[in-house]
């Protein structure tokens, strides 16, 4: 093992740690307020090992937590759970169709 591969583990650990201590907040804010920086650790961990589609759905994670811990009315608005799910929906048309081009090529 690597001194990169060990840091690149750290980072998700750490990503892991704040997502659990985030259902130990008492306010719905605060919970994604934590998540969001949970999400943030996971992000740059997928990234950081080449899962670039993984890394992309965590942006949008990163996004809903964003609108849902801020005081922004329209971030928790049903027009946006609708953009964000269809933001996630692209994310899988993404995966499915980057899986058939590695599998075309092989």
């Amino acid at each position: 093992m690597t001194l990169r591969y060990i840091l690149v583990q750290l980072i998700g650990l750490c990503g892991t740690l704040l997502f659990f201590f985030s259902y130990q907040c008492k306010s719905n804010r605060r919970l994604f307020q934590v998540q969001f920086a949970s999400y943030v650790f996971y992000t740059a961990h997928l990234l950081l090992l080449g899962a670039v589609t993984g890394g992309i759905s965590y942006v949008i994670n990163i996004f809903r937590s964003f609108c849902l811990g801020a005081k922004w009315k329209f971030g928790k608005s049903r027009a946006m759970c609708a953009l964000i799910c269809l933001a996630q929906l692209l994310a899988l048309v993404l995966w499915i169709s980057r899986n058939r081009m590695a599998r075309r090529s092989q």
